[in-house]
């Protein structure tokens, strides 16, 4: 094994959206198949940066509109108050009063297409696949996912002069370690 070389490990920067880019991907939300849905989808995942599993997780007595935040339970079961701002809030308000189908507060607050009458909560791969087609439809020419709309949101928030430490808890990470990844990518300019 000894004149094998090692293995170079290289961190991947992985580019957020520009822009234009975040733009044109909610210009896409609101005139897709279900514009209400997701124009909220994509402001809640772009403004306060919440991970795929806790938008997922979300039910309707989770979300506080008058007070503009959300309860989400992150990884490791942690639980966190997570703040939006107004559009986000106005898009949700809209979306929750379209959602003649939800009886209580434990419904999931994003569901899939109704399939004949069962409501259904929206999945992981459902949210990556509208995901990925939003992006298409907004003319995104890389891979679109949850993921990307988060990292947009933490580089965002670094260029216009937010701590590391503010996206630390903001993300919910328990390691600086985590949130240090996205400062490598404030100064850069994206295609």
């Amino acid at each position: 094994m000894a004149p094998i070389p090692k293995p170079v490990i290289r961190l991947e920067e992985k580019q957020p959206l520009t822009r234009e880019q975040a733009k044109a991907l909610l210009r896409a939300a609101r005139s897709s198949l279900h514009p209400l849905r997701d124009e909220a989808i994509v402001l809640l995942l772009v403004d306060p940066g919440i991970r795929n599993t806790e938008l997922l997780e979300l039910k309707m007595k989770h979300i506080d509109l008058r007070a503009r935040h959300c309860i989400v339970t992150g990884k490791g079961n942690k639980v966190r108050t997570v703040h939006f701002g107004m559009a986000t809030g106005n898009a949700l308000r809209l979306y929750l009063r379209s959602r003649s189908d939800a009886d209580t507060d434990e419904e999931p607050a994003f569901v899939a297409d109704k399939c004949g009458q069962a409501i259904r909560p929206l999945t992981r791969s459902g949210l990556r696949q509208l995901i990925g087609r939003l992006g298409k439809a907004a003319g995104i020419t890389r891979a679109c996912s949850p993921h990307v709309l988060r990292r947009t949101f933490a580089v965002s928030w670094l260029r216009n002069g937010g701590n590391i430490f503010s996206l630390q808890a903001m993300l919910g990470h328990s390691d600086l370690r985590m949130t240090q990844r996205y400062l490598s990518l404030r100064t850069r300019r994206y295609r």
